[in-house]
């Protein structure tokens, strides 16, 4: 086998070898693979195959490092979208309750209407954790797993 075609943990091995028994050897033909004086070659091999692979991490790094930026700059476009989908709901809200239309309208493509809902302060939070806890319904509904 060509030097150049070995893995580098076989180039690791056959250095080995030679500093061991002086050389390689196939032991089922008892073919001899390299001499004392071919320690350098695959010296230099194991160098290039180490160079290679630290370009590769290189490599690698920098573009897991590109997507991290991506990955932020996509989420600084998603913030924006969702900013200007809300300045665009409240919009909408002053234009339909300034035309008296607080119970909301149907376009063409959309029905815009409002919900009735309250809101509530909770004063204490671990008495609200037990009463969830208590109740089987409840806890289905109000918790999510986290994995």
């Amino acid at each position: 086998m060509e030097i150049n075609e070995m893995s580098a943990y076989g180039i690791s091995k056959s250095i080995a070898d030679i500093i061991e028994q002086g050389f390689s050897y196939d032991e089922e033909t008892g073919e001899v693979y390299f001499q004392q004086d071919d320690l350098n070659s695959l010296q230099e091999a194991l160098d290039k195959k180490i160079d290679s692979i630290c370009g590769l991490i290189k490599s690698y790094e920098a573009k897991a490092e590109g997507l991290k930026q991506r990955d932020k700059e996509i989420k600084a476009t998603q913030k924006r979208y969702e900013s200007k989908a809300d300045r665009l709901k409240k919009y909408l809200n002053v234009l339909l309750e300034m035309n008296d239309k607080n119970d909301g309208m149907q376009t063409e493509n959309y029905v815009v209407s409002y919900r009735k809902s309250s809101s509530g302060e909770i004063f204490d939070s671990e008495a609200l954790s037990k009463y969830i806890e208590s109740k089987p319904e409840l806890k289905e509904k109000y918790y999510t797993k986290l994995y």
